[in-house]
């Protein structure tokens, strides 16, 4: 844009003009297929009331919401996020907080809940931290449960994560090994929290092509 004029006015050595109801914007690079022509003028005679305060909190704030409304959202921004930060450790993954903080990140981008089932280190000294989370059909009716597993093997050293479903109807169904879906990351160190969001989706995606079922038919998010 080259120019915007709000309620131009002109004087000149014999007269002088003020238009109150005309905003005009000037593009002197527009062409012609764009929406804008080289000029454009609104005319705001039936709705000044509305558009006049609106330019004026644009003006002082850079935004369209009321100094209140933004205060909110700025509010609200900075409780998510130290909600993020402050995150309640898990022991089994204390030294791993990227996935201490996928989680609750997870759950807000979603709207879904991972519910902790597991937060061990077993005889071995492998850290094992499971989530479980239900599935629904996309008549918003739950078919399975999702369980999500973080290991970290002493052994090998590195982390492994794995998948699988059991049906909503029958919780105390034994999963065989062949229908868990697993990835083994060959990382030692904490992954980045948008790879366990990855990966996370990854594994459902796979559990449910072991059970013969397509992914596209279910969801992790009531609609």
């Amino acid at each position: 844009m080259d120019q915007l004029v709000w309620m131009p006015s002109h004087s000149g050595y014999n007269s002088s003009s003020f238009n109150p109801y005309l905003f005009s914007i000037k593009n002197n690079k527009a062409k012609w297929y764009q929406v804008l022509s080289k000029t454009e003028n609104i005319y705001t005679i039936f709705d000044k009331d509305v558009f006049d305060p609106m330019m004026l909190i644009f003006l002082k704030t850079r935004s369209f919401l009321p100094k209140k409304e933004i205060v909110k959202h700025k509010i609200q921004e900075e409780q998510t996020q130290e909600e993020i930060t402050n995150v309640k450790p898990i022991d089994s993954i204390q030294d791993f907080p990227n996935f201490n903080k996928f989680i609750p990140e997870f759950e807000k981008e979603n709207n879904t809940k991972l519910v902790l089932v597991d937060d061990s280190i077993d005889n071995l000294g492998n850290k094992v931290c499971g989530h479980t989370q239900l599935v629904f059909d996309l008549n918003n009716k739950p078919k399975y449960i999702f369980k999500f597993l973080f290991v970290y093997s002493t052994i090998i050293k590195e982390i492994s994560l794995s998948g699988f479903l059991i049906p909503w109807d029958n919780p105390k169904t034994v999963v065989k090994m062949e229908d868990a879906a697993t990835v083994h990351t060959s990382s030692k160190t904490d992954l980045t929290i948008s790879s366990y969001k990855t990966l996370h989706f990854d594994l459902f995606e796979k559990a449910m092509k072991k059970q013969g079922q397509n992914p596209k038919n279910y969801t992790l998010t009531m609609k």
